[in-house]
């Protein structure tokens, strides 16, 4: 039987024994006057691991949502397959919580105005998970959820439909629109999205139409729950993503690039950059043909700046998170310095650019003790893999700011895995870009690079993604063509799961303050509050907790036998030592 079906079996007879209990622990809505919270003693604050949950893939992925609903009641199947998922990742020791990746369009699929404009189920599931796994395990620590709504290209269709088209100016010939046009299609972007339809970050309708969202948002999930004891008490939700102005992710990222990899429907190809060039320049002046990569991108940053002003006006006793991401569109080799105030960011680009700029200009506005309202404030980067050290805005830029704020604003730090350990090991993990992206002294990288990892010539694979003791003289001698391969019969060849995780940790807490012997790097000033890591992990560390385990090298050529699950410990108790 397929762990799905398990996974619905279980949670289905869960779901018909504790309905009720479930439903009455929930206690969502909007607050009466007399069920509002008293003042907290202290924003509410995420602190350890958390699993990385996009829900709409868990949903498809763990309880085949598709197949469901040619059942009965195939919502309810879902709803208690995603109970059952939830509460095996509440399970692991290692785990404080769960970090929710939902679109916009599936929490709010009609509109306002509607009879029925929100699903709210999903979140719904997770929050009586969780109020239900801290009833039945009161001498533990409370569980909490992180939540990540994604609006840009996961925005509602029916929010799309109320935007006039940009595309004109793509076609050939161009037909120019009006510049209060408020969408345009880019055909390749670099995230896994519900679509290809961007709603412009400026436009008005679509920021009016995301904030009347996050008021409903707010009123379910942040309003109206009960401290216990001055505590964390009946509201499991401690943080909320900024975003807005973005396409796929909470990041700062939008379609960039100068590849031609954008094919309007009716032009010729064309590259992200160049359509940010005349859609920014229509905005700014009414003339998309008034500058050539040479003008500004104050749209986005003051969208940006909107965003975060915009939370923190809804929103109260939580932690807003601005998530990083080296991700807007660089259209100018001259740009505004770096700011210098209220914190020197000089050190977030190393390699400074217009997008580095933008970004610690939205940073500079997020870290003012005026911005904010009653909540705590974050950053995090949500890229970590093991070979991305010394780049613009990566976990150093996290460090750095809660480094510079610790004894005044206090901006807590984070960061999030870029992807699975437990699949991709040698992309998260190794500590040589892989797949390459450029010729080294065995390998030719083909034109565009590789379309998957699988797809990796053997002579192309790092000697550092390899197994400690293997070469590629090894891998040659067994015939075996690429990487794909290699996995798929000598997957003990390749660089582990558990040594891809100790890299990624290794680089997380390298900076911080010394709170033990795990991760010998560990040495510096800059406190951090969280990570999170993909849902598949947890279970995969979860799963293999009794084995043997694998050697893990540390820093300083040390080599340990260990699990996942004993690194993920080891992470989660160094991170409540040296916490805000």
């Amino acid at each position: 039987m397929s762990h799905s079906l398990v996974r619905f079996g279980r949670a289905a007879a869960q779901f018909s024994l504790l309905g009720a209990a479930w439903a009455l622990l929930l206690g969502l809505g909007t607050a009466r006057a007399d069920q509002v919270n008293p003042p907290h003693p202290r924003p509410r604050t995420p602190l350890g691991i958390y699993a990385v949950v996009p829900v709409e893939k868990a949903a498809d992925d763990e309880c085949n949502a598709a197949g469901a609903w040619l059942e009965f009641d195939g919502q309810a199947l879902v709803n208690a397959c995603l109970k059952g998922l939830y509460t095996d990742l509440l399970d692991n020791k290692a785990v404080s919580g769960l970090a929710l990746q939902v679109y916009w369009t599936t929490l709010n699929p009609n509109p306002p105005t509607s009879p029925d404009p929100y699903s709210w189920d999903y979140v719904d599931d997770a929050f009586s998970s969780v109020n239900l796994w801290n009833s039945s395990n009161p001498g533990k620590v409370p569980k909490t959820i992180q939540l990540i709504v994604t609006p840009g290209f996961n925005s509602p269709q029916w929010m799309l439909d109320e935007l006039t088209d940009c595309d004109g100016l793509f076609a050939s010939p161009a037909v120019i629109p009006a510049d209060t046009c408020g969408k345009a299609t880019f055909t390749s972007s670099k995230e896994p999205a519900a679509g290809d339809v961007l709603p412009m970050p400026w436009n008005p309708t679509y920021q009016a139409a995301w904030r009347t969202f996050l008021k409903a948002l707010q009123a379910r999930y942040n309003a109206g729950y009960e401290v216990i004891g001055g505590g964390l008490g009946g509201n499991p939700l401690v943080s909320i993503a900024v975003a807005g102005p973005t396409a796929a992710s909470a990041e700062m990222l939008l379609p960039n690039g100068f590849e031609n990899d954008q094919t309007p429907s009716d032009g010729p190809a064309t590259s992200a950059n160049c359509m940010w060039d005349e859609l920014l320049a229509l905005e700014a002046t009414g003339n998309p043909d008034s500058w050539s990569c040479s003008g500004t991108d104050a749209a986005l940053i003051t969208a940006w700046d909107d965003a975060i002003d915009t939370y923190a006006s809804i929103f109260g006793d939580l932690t807003l998170i601005v998530t990083t991401g080296d991700g807007l569109p660089n259209l100018a080799l001259s740009f505004a310095v770096v700011p210098t105030t209220p914190y020197d960011f000089t050190s977030d680009c190393p390699s400074p650019d217009m997008d580095c700029q933008a970004e610690t200009t939205v940073l500079a506005h997020f870290a003012q003790s005026t911005v904010g309202g009653s909540n705590a404030k974050a950053t995090q980067t949500s890229g970590m893999e093991a070979s991305r050290v010394g780049l613009n805005l990566g976990i150093d830029a996290v460090q750095l700011l809660s480094r510079q704020s610790a004894t005044s604003a206090k901006i807590l730090g984070g960061a999030q895995f870029n992807t699975q350990v437990s699949n991709y090991a040698a992309q998260e993990g190794c500590l040589a870009t892989f797949p390459p992206t450029k010729d080294f002294a065995t390998c030719k990288v083909p034109a565009g690079g590789f379309a998957t990892q699988n797809a990796v010539n053997v002579e192309c694979i790092p000697q550092m993604c390899l197994a400690p003791g293997v070469t590629l003289a090894d891998l040659q001698s067994k015939k075996l063509l690429t990487y794909g391969a290699v996995k798929k019969n000598d997957p003990q060849d390749l660089i582990s799961p558990e040594q891809a995780a100790y890299n990624v940790l290794e680089d997380f807490f390298t900076g911080a303050p010394t709170g033990g012997p795990d991760f010998v790097g560990m040495k510096g000033g800059a406190p951090l509050n969280y990570l999170q890591i993909y849902y598949e992990d947890i279970e995969y560390a979860t799963n293999n907790q009794s084995q043997p385990g694998a050697s893990v090298k540390h820093t300083g050529g040390t080599v340990k036998t260990e699990t996942l699950e004993t690194l993920l410990e080891q992470a989660s108790a160094q991170l409540t030592k040296i916490a805000e």
